[in-house]
């Protein structure tokens, strides 16, 4: 069995990337500024000063999707996945863009799956739960998005997990 594939994409507010010292109160910044600072932690693996530029842009443009969309990539990359999975949702309802949405439709399927990988060490029956709606979301990003090859992977790996530790359920019986 593969493992399922990771979607670490930022999703960039302009595509210019404006290099900011950290120096600047927050609140002088642009929302635009504070994104790309925090898009520039997370290129450098800093998950936590990306987070918190991230929720400064949001204090500024609340309804900014593509915020809740880094922060949720923030939050996956510490393997925050409650508050990932919290960020995506958000990014998915304010978004009008089908492709935003499918990736993070896609993203919270990871999210899912790694809380599944997690239960099936101890609570089988709530990892199966936690697979069947990682398996929702999937299949909702391949609605969105047939070409999103990533997303049909790790819906059959998702499948296929979720039926091994259906099986080892059985077995226990």
């Amino acid at each position: 069995m593969s493992a399922i594939r990771a979607h670490t994409r930022l999703c960039w507010i302009s595509p210019a990337l404006v290099v900011l010292s950290w120096c600047a109160p927050a609140a002088a910044e642009s929302p635009r500024a504070l994104v790309d600072a925090g898009n520039q932690a997370y290129s450098q693996a800093k998950y936590d000063q990306a987070i918190k530029a991230y929720e400064a842009a949001g204090g500024i443009d609340p309804e900014s999707p593509g915020v809740y969309f880094n922060k949720g990539a923030a939050y996956y990359q510490q393997q925050e996945y409650d508050k990932a999975k919290e960020a995506f949702e958000q990014a998915s309802v304010k978004t009008d863009d089908a492709q935003l949405e499918a990736l993070s439709q896609y993203n919270l399927g990871n999210c899912m799956y790694r809380q599944g990988e997690a239960q099936a060490q101890g609570d089988l029956q709530a990892a199966v739960k936690t697979f069947e709606n990682g398996v929702r979301y999937y299949q909702k990003a391949l609605e969105l998005d047939p070409e999103l090859g990533d997303a049909a992977h790790n819906l059959e790996v998702t499948r296929l997990t979720m039926k091994a530790v259906m099986d080892e359920i059985k077995r226990r019986e």
